[in-house]
């Protein structure tokens, strides 16, 4: 990447690190990443770039969200998307359609979890 893309690609991520923060910082305590450190073998043909694209977006993140007292952290991306985050059963039908949508066990709504 040239320095001019490079400087567009930061701020780009530097605008999606702050609506993530914005977005959560009144609806929760933290934010959880996927933990995804063997992505590279799972997409073997994924550039440099998009590696570093994801460790700078979540170094964004956990700055920010240290400045608004949030905590970031990661989980295992095992059944994240059928796992209720309010009661922890795992079910195909909690499995949630675009954004979000109502689990069957707990009835809450499900925040997505953002990739690492």
């Amino acid at each position: 990447m040239s320095g001019r893309e490079d400087e567009y690609v930061k701020h780009v991520l530097d605008s999606v690190a702050n609506g993530i923060v914005e977005e959560m910082e009144y609806e929760c305590d933290g934010i959880i990443f996927e933990k995804l450190d063997d992505i590279r073998d799972r997409l073997p043909y994924a550039d440099w770039h998009s590696m570093w694209a994801f460790r700078t977006l979540t170094q964004y993140v956990e700055s920010k969200a240290e400045e608004k007292g949030m905590f970031v952290d990661t989980v295992n991306p095992r059944n994240t998307s059928k796992r209720c985050n309010e009661c922890g059963s795992i079910r195909d039908d909690n499995r949630h359609i675009k954004t979000s949508s109502n689990v069957t066990d707990a009835r809450i709504r499900i925040t997505p979890i953002i990739p690492q």
